[in-house]
């Protein structure tokens, strides 16, 4: 209820439908949602015959007792369900929008791992041998349900946006990302992939590069575990640098213990993914942004692609970022009333 009080937003319907109740009319305040229907977020955009924008919750209703979805809940899971079977038959792709990792991220070996464990919430001596615990990776028997399912129905063209990791993490999405259920050079194998997941770095918040640097700072001068920040000049200059090549190792490391990992960037580069979504393929890009300073500049470190019917996050290997004439009217310009 606080949220959406002090939150310029409108509340959904609580349907799941991504719809928004009708205005009250001028100057009269929407109403607002009480009990479990403010609680609901998940919902979907759909976007005619080319796409469904899907946004899941994993946050709110998660673990609850005599549930069967220890992620989702029982009613979300079955919501999710019904969303993707409507979907199947009517659009190309879906892009699931999901808080954390979906994909496997199995052990590798992790310098400082215990301050990894501290800012990511990852766990080196997990029983089931991920790192990530929290949502999918505490509930594999979950995420093999739903790409299980996703295999069973034939909805294979999926694209999933995450987060949480402060990085870009790609991923072919299958139930078992081996040899011979998965093949990671085309993404076929005895399974296959039913989809493809980035996780689109962040805007600031420390990636395994300024981890790794902190610590490196913290065991030179026994200073703030905030240097990154609270020390940016000295911090750029002498400790990211000087973090860059045990980051490398931990990248290559990882990709060797996840064979579907197909994208991995934890350094500094932060910024953001956008995803163009074509009637045969999609196309997944990778930029990065200044972090220090309002600037224009941006660059493109890499782009995939997955083609509709076969979901493999393929490289390019020459990008040029996905451009197109805005549709649409102009905005207008403003009107100035003289004196």
């Amino acid at each position: 209820r606080v949220f959406f009080e002090w939150t310029p937003v409108r509340p959904p319907l609580p349907d799941g439908s991504g719809r928004f109740p009708a205005s009250p009319g001028p100057r009269r305040q929407v109403p607002l949602p009480r009990g479990e229907a403010s609680l609901l977020s998940y919902r979907v955009l759909p976007f005619g015959d080319l796409a469904d924008v899907v946004l899941l919750d994993v946050r709110r209703f998660a673990g609850r007792d005599g549930e069967v979805s220890q992620v989702l809940g029982d009613r979300q899971w079955a919501w999710l369900e019904r969303t993707l079977l409507e979907s199947r038959d009517r659009a190309a792709f879906r892009v699931v929008v999901n808080q954390v990792n979906l994909g496997q991220l199995r052990a590798f070996n992790l310098p400082a791992a215990s301050a990894f464990a501290q800012a990511f919430g990852m766990d080196p001596n997990a029983p089931q041998g991920e790192l990530y615990t929290t949502a999918w990776g505490g509930q594999p028997a979950e995420r093999t349900r739903l790409l299980s399912w996703l295999r069973e129905q034939g909805i294979l063209d999926n694209v999933v946006l995450s987060g949480d990791s402060h990085g870009f993490f790609g991923n072919d999405l299958v139930e078992d990302p081996q040899l011979p259920a998965y093949e990671p050079l085309t993404g076929g194998g005895t399974l296959g992939a039913v989809g493809v997941e980035m996780v689109g770095s962040t805007a600031g918040r420390p990636g395994g590069q300024d981890v790794i640097a902190e610590e490196l700072y913290f065991a030179a001068v026994g200073g703030s575990r905030g240097a990154a920040f609270a020390d940016a000049e000295g911090f750029d200059a002498q400790y990211r640098p000087a973090a860059l090549a045990p980051t490398l190792a931990l990248e290559t490391a990882a990709r060797v213990a996840n064979p579907h990992l197909r994208y991995f960037n934890w350094r500094a580069d932060y910024g953001h993914t956008i995803v163009s979504v074509q009637p045969d393929q999609a196309v997944i890009e990778c930029w990065s942004t200044p972090q220090r300073v309002v600037a224009t500049d941006q660059t493109l470190l890499a782009q995939h692609t997955t083609a509709r019917g076969a979901p493999h996050l393929a490289p390019v290997l020459s990008p040029s970022p996905v451009t197109g004439p805005r549709r649409g009217r102009r905005v207008p310009r403003p009107r100035v009333r003289r004196a």
